[in-house]
């Protein structure tokens, strides 16, 4: 599933088969995420499953977990991190959610100077989620 997923983020496929792929892969988000090459999911391709509404995680946790796994692969992953972070349902995260995120962030070293859209534009990664 995962290399149909990469496939199709570099290679002309039908709507039909677009849908079926990221319905599919919506459904196995957290066993794709364990996979190897899940940080290889073209970033158009990663953000829509995200964002998908079948999303199929036990928690918004996974979700943003996972969106940070996938940003630890990038080269560049403070590109990355408004459109990646703009689809996570952080009105499902509570609290302590949002403090297992920060530490989270520490442990992986994401860049603090990361800002996000259609957030205060003051607040860095950390403080978004504190």
């Amino acid at each position: 599933l995962i290399q149909a997923v990469l496939v199709a983020g570099t290679s002309t496929i039908t709507k039909e088969t677009e849908s079926a792929l990221h319905y599919l892969a919506a459904w196995s988000f957290v066993e794709m995420a364990k996979l190897p090459d899940f940080q290889r999911i073209p970033y158009h391709q990663f953000v829509m499953l995200l964002a998908s509404c079948e999303l199929h995680v036990p928690h918004e946790i996974v979700a943003a977990d996972a969106a940070l796994l996938w940003l630890v692969g990038q080269p560049h992953p403070a590109v990355y991190v408004p459109g990646v972070f703009s689809v996570i349902r952080s009105a499902y995260l509570n609290k302590v959610d949002r403090q297992l995120i920060v530490e989270r962030i520490a442990t992986l070293q994401m860049p603090e100077s990361v800002r996000f859209p259609n957030h205060d534009s003051s607040k860095t990664l950390s403080q978004l989620f504190s």
